[in-house]
């Protein structure tokens, strides 16, 4: 007797539990990826915050505009010249300051953009061994119940067929 084409692994029914473990992990993998490609776009402006790069360029802009302003020579009179140097060193410390920042800021954005891709490449990593696995266990449960339902098929229907003439030999007595 030949077993039935339900009992064999076709490859109808490989492709169709690939496609489902696949569509199984993607659940998780796409919210954390989408979580990582967010926090990688807004990093800079996070990061810029915190430093407070921004308020540091205004201030040293500010404070050199006022420089330039009291450097005019119309205004340079003995009591402006130190008013003058004092502006022009406030300007320099927040220029360097905010230059510092703007270092500090972008080394950190880099090496944040570079942790977070790090991270998404081990995230899919991890999500195609979960594949793997889910696909190996489940073929091995598809096997055994194949080769279960290959046994048992014969003598259930051995079963069925004794049945079957015992209700006719009840049936013609």
């Amino acid at each position: 007797m030949t077993t039935p084409t339900k009992y064999k692994d076709t490859f109808q029914s490989k492709a169709a539990r690939l496609t489902w473990i696949i569509l199984g992990q993607l659940i998780w993998i796409i919210p954390v990826l989408g979580g990582g490609y967010y926090i990688r776009e807004n990093l800079p402006e996070w990061i810029d915050l915190y430093f407070g790069v921004t308020t540091a360029q205004k201030t040293a802009a500010a404070l050199s505009a006022r420089a330039e302003l009291l450097s005019e020579p119309v205004i340079m009179n003995p009591s402006a010249i130190a008013a003058y140097i004092k502006a022009a060193f406030a300007s320099m410390t927040a220029a360097t300051k905010a230059y510092s920042l703007s270092s500090v800021a972008g080394i950190t954005v880099s090496l944040g953009a570079m942790i977070l891709n790090i991270g998404g490449i081990i995230v899919f990593i991890y999500g195609l061994m979960r594949i793997r696995k889910k696909y190996t266990t489940q073929t091995h449960d598809t096997f055994l119940v194949n080769q279960i339902c290959k046994e048992l098929t014969p003598k259930l229907e051995a079963i069925q067929k004794e049945v079957h003439d015992l209700t006719e030999k009840q049936h013609h007595a």
